[in-house]
């Protein structure tokens, strides 16, 4: 069988097309709505990460400078407390 490539730019241009029809029949306006909340849940997701990810910074370094009270302070059953939340914002702002 010989198969032909469609080329990117008619694909690109059937999508946009299919995308407004969407967005203009009765249930685009909750299609939107509902694509705006998967934006917004993953921007706190990823806000969420990279909160972790300081907070996972500050206990590895804790750790490794056998600094016990602040590497309990940075604990991973603490990561989830508001407390830990802070002390990873106030960090981040040391750095910036």
């Amino acid at each position: 069988m010989d198969t032909q490539q469609v080329p990117f730019k008619v694909t690109a241009v059937r999508f946009v097309r299919a995308v407004k029809v969407f967005m203009t029949s009765e249930v685009g306006g909750k299609a939107a709505l509902m694509f705006a909340g998967l934006v917004a849940l993953f921007l706190t997701l990823s806000g969420l990460n990279v909160a972790n990810s300081y907070v996972g910074r500050n206990f590895m370094t804790a750790i490794a400078n056998r600094q016990t009270p602040e590497s309990l302070q940075h604990s991973p059953s603490s990561r989830l407390s508001l407390g830990s939340l802070k002390n990873a914002l106030r960090c981040f702002g040391e750095n910036s």
